[in-house]
């Protein structure tokens, strides 16, 4: 009898199925938006509504949403990932992000930290555009002496 030949989430070998396991992992599948981006401290700078009322939501009221699923998903039989069906070793062991409950949390602290990044690297480009314009302005209005 001959068996379905299944791949492997975590290594990606191919094997057939009695040499897998189906397991039901949590996967993060994508995320609300409510981004900061340069149009949106662009238009803070101007005064536009929607740009202060999306930086309040941003930093008061963040509801930014992750959106995840359980999926099931075909991984080596107990964990004999990179083993061939013979026994022999091809590779190392490989760590799927988000399997364990420290692993979540881990993952949930480099997303708040990868979003903080986000945010100061965004607002110190909008500030030094804002101040380039204006030293713009003031060298052309002024006529070349500032």
């Amino acid at each position: 009898m001959a068996y379905a030949r299944k791949t492997c989430f975590k290594c990606g070998m191919s094997k057939p199925s009695n040499y897998m396991e189906q397991r039901v992992m949590k996967t993060g599948t994508g995320q609300s938006q409510n981004v900061l981006t340069f149009g949106t401290w662009f238009g803070l700078w101007f005064g536009i509504t929607v740009s202060k009322n999306r930086i309040k939501r941003r930093f008061f009221a963040n509801s930014r949403r992750g959106y995840k699923r359980k999926a099931p998903r075909w991984i080596c039989y107990d964990n004999e990932c990179n083993v061939t069906i013979h026994g022999e070793r091809i590779g190392n062991e490989i760590r799927i992000s988000g399997e364990g409950f420290l692993d979540e949390i881990y993952d949930d602290i480099r997303g708040f930290f990868w979003q903080s990044f986000l945010v100061v690297t965004s607002f110190t480009i909008a500030m030094s555009i804002w101040v380039v314009g204006l030293v713009a302005f003031a060298f052309f209005f002024w006529g070349g002496s500032v």
